[in-house]
């Protein structure tokens, strides 16, 4: 797969996940510094103890990262670096007159994070959020290529937590079969809102 149809399998995927409130384009190519896709989410948040819901309007930005290997630390420090650059750039243009709550940085990758990069995620400052998408298991081997993968992972550092508190990250188990017979489990992904 190449990199541009990662990066729109992931906008795919994120707009599945996050439902009709995301608006999301991909950026230009090599010279994107280091963001793959921009937009905006509209969130729903429950005010505690009452029954009123208020809209939390975020700026994402989006980096997608398509490697043979886990992805290391150093690939979220410079994501974090394009975020923080970014933020300073909305901030220019008056944030608040806008109407945006917050900045959110999702960094997407295949196959997974090192726990070093899990790590230096989670001290961070920027809300960022770790994504991993993965291929479900072979069921049929003849139909190898259909199969695209699937967000399986949404790690939100604790500045992201801040950002949407009332949001749980769940997941539930898909049975499927291997291609010898045996049973196999698909995790997928679900958003909770309290």
């Amino acid at each position: 797969m190449t990199g541009r149809a990662f990066e729109l399998l992931v906008v795919r995927r994120l707009k599945n996940l996050l439902g009709p409130t995301l608006s999301l384009s991909l950026t230009g190519g090599s010279y994107d510094g280091g963001i793959d896709a921009l937009g905006t989410w509209c969130v729903q948040l429950q005010q505690s103890g009452t029954a009123n819901v208020a809209l939390r309007r975020l700026a994402l930005a989006v980096q997608c990262k398509q490697l043979k290997r886990a992805v290391g630390p150093s690939v979220v420090r410079e994501f974090e670096g394009a975020v923080r650059n970014w933020k300073r750039e909305l901030e220019g243009h008056s944030v608040n007159k806008t109407g945006l709550a917050g900045v959110l940085g999702l960094l997407c990758v295949q196959p997974r994070f090192t726990e070093a990069a899990i790590a230096v995620a989670g001290r961070n400052e920027v809300p960022l959020v770790l994504v991993v998408l993965e291929r479900p298991p072979e069921q049929h081997p003849e139909h190898h290529e259909d199969r695209e993968a699937c967000i399986v992972e949404f790690r939100l550092n604790r500045a992201a937590r801040y950002l949407l508190p009332h949001m749980t990250v769940s997941t539930k188990k898909i049975p499927c079969e291997s291609p010898l017979g045996s049973p196999l489990f698909f995790e997928q992904i679900s958003l909770c809102y309290e």
